[in-house]
């Protein structure tokens, strides 16, 4: 692939990157995104593998590869959840710079040496490659959608219009996410999340936007980042209580950035997010017979308090608002999903 490439770095500029890597049960795909990381053209890098009480034979795994390799360091704690998996890799990092990825996913080869380049070149604070989806049983045929990194084709732009273009569906990043970036240690310092579940990448994310510390954000052209999707994944397991209470985590991120930025762009992302699956998620509810007390008075609630708001909200296209008007009347969205499956089995 073309993304094994040497990128020359500049004369000087070789910066400690700590990967950090949360481990739970991973046993069958940890080797992949481990070896992913080690195996990069770019070797000033430290490992931190922080295992959350695995059950299977992840904390061995992550103890091999401490051992085989200098630049890697298994920590072991009791199981408490993603988000406090997340603080105690961040307690643990040392490096000048940040790079995320979750225990069954993966980095392309030569990614790490052209986000050094980047950073080196543009001075940007988060550099962000571009992000591919998999289905597990497909990785064999897998090849990534960018594969060229070209200076000259990156894009140096604000949080603001970074956040407004990820929803763009042509451009194959996440704003939301921690994947597939590399961060300036400095973002994160003095930032805490609730140790809750559900309070996980994109809630740490969100306070690193809010944060009035980024002046800019390179993208660059390369897929830098494969998400791998299992039949294991421990969303599968999920209730329809647990989706309302994901729910109730992109609105806490919502009004986080009411608070803490003075980004109308970074507001309005998070204020379209809400409502992009406000539907879906009301109609989980509903079907799952829990739109009721307490969740139905959530619902209602959010739709008081914020629908008039994102419909006079300048920077989201009329289009959309008026698709997430329709999303969020229960009965409109009901109907228009059963439809669409009826025509899907056609």
């Amino acid at each position: 692939m073309e993304n094994e490439k040497s990128v020359p770095l500049s004369e000087g500029f070789n910066p400690l990157i700590s990967v950090l890597v949360p481990v739970y049960n991973a046993e069958d795909c940890l080797d992949r995104c481990v070896n992913s990381i080690l195996n990069q053209s770019y070797k000033n890098i430290e490992l931190i593998l922080v295992d959350d009480g695995s059950t299977d034979n992840s904390p061995q795994i992550c103890d091999h590869y401490a051992s085989a390799d200098k630049r890697v360091r298994a920590v072991h704690k009791h199981n408490g959840g993603i988000a406090s998996s997340r603080m105690r890799l961040l307690s643990e990092a040392g490096g000048d710079y940040y790079i995320f990825a979750d225990n069954d996913d993966f980095y392309l080869p030569g990614v790490f040496e052209a986000f050094v380049k980047e950073a080196a070149l543009s001075g940007a604070e988060i550099i962000q490659g571009q992000i591919d989806e998999c289905v597990e049983s497909s990785l064999k045929r897998y090849s990534p959608a960018f594969s060229n990194y070209n200076v000259n084709e990156s894009q140096i732009i604000s949080t603001g219009d970074f956040c407004r273009m990820s929803l763009n569906d042509k451009y194959k990043f996440y704003a939301r996410n921690l994947w597939g970036k590399m961060y300036k240690n400095s973002l994160f310092n003095g930032l805490k999340m609730p140790n809750k579940r559900f309070y996980d990448g994109m809630y740490l994310n969100g306070l690193v936007f809010d944060c009035n510390k980024i002046s800019k954000i390179s993208i660059i052209n390369i897929t830098a980042y494969c998400h791998v999707l299992l039949d294991s994944s421990v969303s599968h397991s999920w209730s329809a209580q647990d989706y309302v209470d994901l729910f109730k985590v992109y609105v806490e991120i919502y009004e986080n950035s009411l608070n803490l930025t003075d980004d109308d762009k970074i507001i309005s992302y998070n204020l379209e997010y809400i409502f992009k699956y406000f539907g879906m998620y009301q109609t989980g509810a509903s079907n799952a017979g829990i739109l009721t007390g307490d969740n139905k008075a959530f619902f209602d609630d959010i739709k008081k308090k914020y629908l008039k708001v994102m419909l006079k909200n300048k920077f989201i296209p009329a289009n959309k608002k008026l698709i997430m008007c329709m999303g969020s009347n229960l009965f409109l969205h009901s109907n228009f999903m059963r439809l669409k499956n009826r025509l899907s089995r056609i």
